[in-house]
């Protein structure tokens, strides 16, 4: 590797390099699992240009509550799609060392899978939007000095979830696959909350072919406040740092830093309509680099549209 590169500095940072390691602990030959995982978690960010291109790209705008954070229609697109976020309150499990780590949540039963599958442009939006959440994680909890080795928790709203969803599992694999294989040991615990009957009926029959170091993070919580206070109980100023579908007492307007999972229609919608009003007022032309790859990729969802 050349001095400067990406993976150079992963490999000053020890904390970063633990995360490879405990990642393959369990496997055979785990120092040959975790440096074939480093190496080619760091070759995947130079081949997508992620630091450099579309990091900037999806996340130039964090000062300025009334502009989108993206630069591009595509990456404006991906976040109105994309069903998460990262929340500003920090993890504080009391076990472990995730005291200060990023709190992560994502709404399954929010996304527009039938749209997904249907529009490439819209599924690769999306899935870039879900590797910057995690990125924004990655730096987060290899930026916290004050717990070296801190990980953060996820949050899976479940709420919305059925049976229509095993159509798409191949959509679901194919949008989150980057998330185990690039981002290693980032989490401590995951919460699968407002969990009806089939995700528990579903989560005990697979239970016995999940390794036993990610099943130990999983913990299934229902909609009642008494199941909910488990997750007010890690996360820093409990319900008060929440949103209200979570129990919590947040409005939606309060987490801007969570996309809205917009079906994909409604996505094509608005930006459209942010490119338009943007020419028509003649003030500051938004999304310069790629309106006309948006546009044309809008033109085609609705000649799908319309002969359905």
């Amino acid at each position: 590797d050349q001095p400067g590169t990406l993976a150079r500095t992963f490999l000053s940072e020890d904390t970063t390099m633990w995360r490879y390691i405990t990642s393959q602990s369990k496997e055979e030959n785990p120092m040959e699992k975790a440096e074939e995982m480093f190496r080619t978690s760091c070759q995947w960010r130079d081949d997508i240009s992620l630091v450099n291109t579309l990091y900037p790209e999806w996340r130039n705008n964090l000062t300025d509550p009334d502009k989108p954070r993206a630069t591009s229609a595509r990456a404006r697109f991906g976040d109105l799609i994309y069903h998460g976020g990262m929340l500003k309150a920090k993890c504080c499990i009391a076990e472990g060392a995730s005291l200060g780590g990023p709190v992560l949540l994502e709404r399954l039963g929010m996304v527009d899978l039938p749209g997904l599958y249907a529009d490439e442009y819209a599924f690769n939006c999306a899935q870039t939007s879900y590797i910057i959440n995690l990125e924004e994680a990655w730096n987060s909890v290899r930026a916290t000095s004050s717990v070296p080795k801190v990980r953060g928790m996820f949050i899976m709203d479940m709420s919305g979830t059925g049976l229509s969803m095993l159509g798409y599992i191949s959509t679901i694999k194919a949008l989150t696959k980057q998330g185990i294989l690039r981002y290693p040991e980032i989490s401590q615990r995951v919460y699968l909350a407002n969990a009806g009957w089939v995700l528990s009926t579903l989560w005990e029959a697979a239970k016995p072919f999940i390794p036993a170091r990610t099943l130990f993070k999983v913990k299934i919580v229902g909609s009642t406040s008494a199941e909910q206070e488990a997750i007010f109980n890690d996360v820093e100023g409990g319900a008060a740092s929440l949103p209200t579908y979570l129990g919590g007492e947040l409005l939606p307007d309060q987490c801007p830093q969570l996309c809205p999972a917009l079906s994909v229609d409604d996505a094509y919608g608005v930006v459209l309509k942010e490119i338009l009003d943007s020419h028509e007022k003649k003030t500051e032309i938004l999304y310069p680099s790629d309106t006309e790859e948006f546009l044309a990729a809008a033109l085609v969802h609705a000649r799908k549209q319309s002969s359905s």
